[in-house]
């Protein structure tokens, strides 16, 4: 077994709350942000990923760390609307927030 194919499960130190508010902030300015309807709709299925993974009984961070880059990376082209650039904003934090 190499090394890349081990996960590890070590949720101390994550605080689930940040990826939970920016999930539950992309819900509700999604459409708001000026986005095609083929990117709008994959960011709200990432944002619903991202709570599902935060809100369960033992996040991960590795996890939780895609799934916000995906948002981030997502949010490229909503950065002109303010909406865009909190929400920007958020991910960046929790990001910054897995240490």
């Amino acid at each position: 077994m190499k090394a890349a194919d081990v996960t590890q499960n070590n949720n101390a130190g994550v605080d689930p709350s940040v990826f939970i508010r920016l999930a539950g902030y992309l819900g509700q300015v999604s459409a708001t942000l000026g986005l095609e309807d083929s990117e709008r709709i994959e960011l709200e299925q990432t944002a619903q990923e991202l709570h599902a993974a935060a809100t369960s009984t033992s996040p991960e961070a590795g996890r939780l760390q895609v799934l916000t880059s995906r948002i981030v990376d997502g949010l490229t082209n909503a950065a002109g609307t303010i909406a865009g650039q909190i929400a920007l904003q958020m991910g960046q934090d929790a990001l910054g927030s897995l240490g």
